[in-house]
């Protein structure tokens, strides 16, 4: 770990009046920068389970093994850069001006009348900058065990690389962070993918923002969805600010759709395991044809093996019951239920077996 991140820092009682929002915050929306302390404490009551910080702050007090992280803004004032979550609930607790901005006034009202310590002094560890806390906040929150979601990870690396410039190296700012350097080019070229749909060619991002970890997944692990949309990483930073084509637009479009769904449509996944069967439609033409008129993952993908593929896929599945039956066919011999099945799938696999004569003898040969 760098240097800077084992020095020992003083922690200083400060008073909650005295302390800010941070509307820098990685995990907030982008559209929150400059907004006000009560639209902050807005979005972190809406987004953010307030109520259970505010439950154990009313019952046990404020624990000094977790001080807030803060910078200075004017004489007397801090903005808290690390634990913006604990100084929204001290303020419900302490402010009852602010109650009214949160979902639940009445519950903050009670909280407030049974705390059982004073709230109005808590410890905090001031640092004179927010380049200062860069690795310090890498470590926790990328690399530590306190990790952000991947909107917000990826929010904070995209930043580090913007403030770096054309000085920004991958494996640099993974030394800083504790992580990897594959993963750094990762989470901003995903990030960087994701502006771009929004910004440059004004693609609905709505429903990629709430489940960006799959739009990550999908574009930085599976190479034929990367190649879809023109995607190389075998970039510098500086090329990947925009690392998306104009004439690859549209295909980033339909890509979005198919993971996280349109105004109209629905995703064609339903989950993240789907993202390989995805790519291999993408990579075929006769299956993406077939997704774009059908929006079925399940039918381009029977066209992604050719004709053979159906009856490829049911006797591999007929074959896997089937070995797991045998399991517990000796236990249930008298059982006629069981007979019967055993009659019907012995007939079927009778019939299969006259188009296959070569396999007919191979295992008369193990007999």
């Amino acid at each position: 770990m760098p240097e800077q991140v084992q020095v020992r820092k003083r922690i200083d009682w400060l008073k909650v009046s005295q302390l800010l929002l941070d509307d820098h915050n990685f995990r907030f929306p982008e559209d929150a920068r400059g907004a006000n302390q009560q639209e902050l404490l807005r979005i972190l009551d809406r987004d953010f389970e307030l109520l259970p910080i505010g439950e154990s702050l009313a019952d046990n007090g404020y624990f000094v093994e977790e001080p807030l992280v803060a910078i200075p803004k004017a004489a007397n004032e801090y903005i808290v850069v690390e634990g913006n979550r604990r100084l929204a609930a001290l303020k419900l607790l302490l402010e009852k001006d602010l109650r009214p901005f949160a979902r639940d006034p009445s519950a903050w009202e009670d909280l407030a009348n049974r705390a059982k310590e004073d709230l109005s002094e808590v410890p905090v560890v001031i640092y004179q900058s927010r380049d200062e806390l860069t690795t310090v906040l890498g470590y926790r929150h990328i690399a530590g065990i306190l990790k952000w979601n991947p909107l917000a990870k990826a929010r904070f690396i995209n930043n580090l690389v913007e403030k770096k410039g054309k000085e920004a190296d991958f494996t640099e700012i993974a030394q800083e962070t504790g992580s990897h350097s594959d993963t750094i080019m990762n989470q901003y070229t995903a990030y960087r993918t994701y502006l771009q749909a929004r910004d440059v060619f004004r693609i609905d991002t709505s429903k990629l923002e709430k489940k960006f970890s799959v739009f990550y997944r999908a574009i930085s692990g599976t190479r034929p969805i990367a190649q879809f949309i023109g995607l190389s990483t075998d970039k510098s930073a500086q090329e990947l600010r925009s690392p998306i084509a104009p004439e690859k637009a549209s295909a980033l479009d339909e890509l979005i759709g198919y993971i996280h769904g349109t105004g109209t449509a629905k995703p064609v996944i339903r989950d993240s395991r789907q993202l390989t069967q995805l790519g291999e439609v993408l990579a075929s033409k006769p299956a993406l044809e077939n997704l774009r008129q059908t929006r079925s993952l399940e039918r381009a993908h029977e066209l992604v093996g050719g004709k053979a593929y159906p009856l490829l896929n049911n006797l591999s599945l007929a074959s896997y019951y089937l070995e797991e039956a045998l399991r517990e066919a000796r236990r249930h011999k008298g059982d006629p239920k069981v007979k019967a099945l055993v009659i019907r799938c012995a007939r079927a696999m009778s019939q299969i077996a006259k188009h296959y004569p070569e396999a007919q003898r191979e295992l008369e040969g193990t007999r």
